[in-house]
């Protein structure tokens, strides 16, 4: 049962994650690129014909905590469903 918990919180967080990628959440005074990423910007691609779409390094961190606080959100979802299904 608790492995269950822990599956499916890390599984929804990270699917979560994914699809806050298709949010942008680019700062109003920065011109030039996109952020994209909800709540913290973890892709990057700078605005210009024929420009790569850019991971910095350092947005791997964000990346991560993005999907460690989705996992939590979903995880007490679950233990509130779980808890009231009994």
């Amino acid at each position: 049962m608790k492995w269950k918990l822990a599956v499916g919180s890390i599984v929804g967080g990270a699917l979560i994650t994914l699809l806050t990628g298709l949010l942008r959440n680019t700062p109003e005074m920065l011109v030039g690129a996109e952020h994209y990423g909800y709540p913290l910007p973890w892709l990057r691609q700078i605005v210009y014909p024929g420009a790569p779409l850019e991971v910095p390094p350092e947005y791997f961190l964000n990346l991560v905590v993005d999907i460690v606080v989705w996992a939590l959100i979903v995880g007490i979802i679950l233990l509130v469903l779980m808890r009231r299904k009994k």
